[in-house]
């Protein structure tokens, strides 16, 4: 009795491995969700937005302080400059804010490009809205797109490319370069951009995040996604943005304002207070992950991996050549019976390069040193 769309639809992968990690007691290294709570501070500011008397329904586009603080964060750190009142829209997470923009954008039988592997709800709001999504691989070793791929994807009916810098799964960070042909594939086709920066503030190793909107050539076609949630370890809050040029902010109201219209009102209130103040604890955070990314890319090699350093983001891949000949599906089971880790395997985020995909487990770095350093007692003890 169900609609067509979620007919055949599948248990996500998290889910699987979730599910199979609780019956064995096994070491988290898989969905990206911190073990440890949100900073003190930010928690302080959240309570007095709560004791402010503001908790009926937000306006549908946002509290005015909050895109207020959301453009004024991008002005001072990239010199890009949104309209508050016709270019910034507040979000139930960016989860909402892609679903949002892929039905903003493409009619049942228009087609999506996305980078694989990729966010898997990409996937998802490409099925809901009735469009194909076409994968352009990310290739081996180093991650890189060939342009020469990219053209081949597109067709009269391909409305948009989808982009995550830095990218989950691989934790690869574009250059300006790479960006600069996605500007002039993207003017050359006439394509719209989503950009998913959600983890626009852990990038490692002294390199800078570039937005899509500040490549020249791509600030009148970019959707530009962000998140509270990856910054401030705050998963659950579910407070998103997306910034646009006016007319793609109006499309993408259009479909927001059905979906959840309103989102949490004094949350909104307490980041348009923590946002201005966050510079110093962004990058204490990201000396932090860079920290936990190196001690774990130490132990995944003494294991016998062969992992892919990341540049951005808190996860990285590994090929397992040199430990197993099975799939990564059946690999990440072992591991979770045998050894107490649990993983992602890589194939779920894979359309056209799934063999790829099969040689690929990602890891995750979001967690405490204890269970980094459990997991790396479980792996040499048992």
């Amino acid at each position: 009795m169900s609609a067509n769309r979620v007919a055949n639809s599948e248990t996500t992968i998290f889910t699987v491995v979730n599910t199979l990690a609780a019956q064995h007691n096994a070491v988290g290294l898989s969905q990206g969700a911190p073990d440890f709570d949100t900073p003190r501070w930010v928690l302080d500011i959240i309570k007095e937005a709560f004791d402010a008397g503001r908790n009926q329904y937000a306006p549908m586009s946002g509290v005015p302080e909050f895109r207020q603080a959301i453009s004024g964060i991008y002005r001072t750190k990239y010199g890009l400059s949104f309209d508050t009142a016709t270019q910034i829209t507040v979000t139930s997470g960016a989860t909402e804010a892609i679903f949002d923009s892929v039905l903003a954008l493409c009619d049942p039988g228009d087609e999506l490009i996305a980078f694989e592997p990729f966010f898997d709800s990409y996937a998802g709001s490409c099925k809901m809205a009735g469009c194909t999504m076409k994968a352009v691989t990310l290739h081996l070793p180093d991650f890189s797109f060939d342009r020469k791929e990219l053209e081949a994807a597109i067709t009269p009916r391909t409305k948009a490319i989808i982009i995550n810098n830095p990218n989950n799964p691989t934790g690869k960070v574009y250059t300006m370069e790479e960006l600069t042909v996605l500007s002039e594939v993207a003017n050359k086709y006439n394509l719209t951009i989503i950009s998913d920066e959600v983890y626009e503030n852990l990038v490692f190793d002294g390199l800078k995040h570039i937005p899509t909107a500040t490549v020249p050539g791509l600030a009148d076609r970019t959707i530009t996604i962000n998140s509270t949630a990856k910054t401030f370890s705050a998963t659950g809050w579910k407070i998103g943005y997306i910034c646009a040029p006016a007319p793609l902010t109006q499309a993408v109201q259009a479909v927001h304002q059905w979906v959840t219209f309103a989102v949490n009102h004094p949350i909104q209130l307490a980041f348009s207070k923590i946002l201005p103040i966050s510079a110093d604890y962004s990058k204490e955070f990201c000396a932090e992950m860079e920290k936990r990314r190196d001690y774990l890319l130490a132990r995944t090699t003494e294991w016998g991996f062969d992992p892919v350093k990341p540049e951005g983001s808190y996860f990285f891949m590994a090929t397992f050549d040199r430990l197993s000949k099975k799939s990564d599906m059946e690999f990440m089971e072992e591991l979770i019976k045998t050894k107490q880790v649990a993983l992602i395997p890589a194939s779920p985020f894979y359309l056209s390069a799934v063999d790829e995909g099969h040689r690929l487990l990602r890891f995750n770095f979001v967690k405490s040193m204890a269970a980094l350093e459990q997991a790396d007692k479980n792996m040499r003890r048992l």
